[in-house]
């Protein structure tokens, strides 16, 4: 049983990855220096779009994209469906329209850097100069 239990964890691990890959990235240039997972959460939701009087701009990835359902639930807090549910009803209420989505991390980069101020999130695996890590999971 114990066993089956060890298995179970590191298939699931394996499976999704360490959470720590997880990193939300700016151009260096943007002057914010770190972010919470409450701001984090708050941006991506557009809850807030505003940090240290500095607007900013966040960018997706496309839903078929493994590393969002991640993002959204380790980060966020929700799941798939939750975030559905959540943009169907701020849509229908008229306070505004999920953040555009891109293909994949290599698309997110380009867009992050074409720009201050704006913001996306990649796996570790995928950050380089010219941008900088303003938050990463912990493990």
């Amino acid at each position: 049983m114990k066993m089956r239990l060890i298995s179970c964890l590191f298939l699931s691990i394996t499976a999704f990855g360490s959470l720590a890959d997880l990193l939300v990235v700016t151009r260096e240039d943007t002057e914010i220096s770190i972010l919470s997972r409450q701001e984090v959460s708050d941006l991506w939701l557009k809850k807030s779009q505003r940090i240290n009087q500095i607007n900013l701009t966040v960018i997706d990835i496309k839903e078929i994209n493994p590393e969002r359902s991640k993002f959204y639930l380790h980060v966020v807090g929700m799941t798939d469906k939750q975030l559905k549910a959540y943009w169907a009803i701020e849509v229908f209420r008229g306070n505004g329209f999920p953040p555009i989505s891109l293909d994949d991390g290599e698309a997110v980069k380009a867009w992050v850097a074409g720009e201050k101020n704006r913001l996306g999130y990649l796996s570790g695996t995928e950050v380089s100069p010219p941008l900088k890590i303003i938050f990463q999971t912990e493990d």
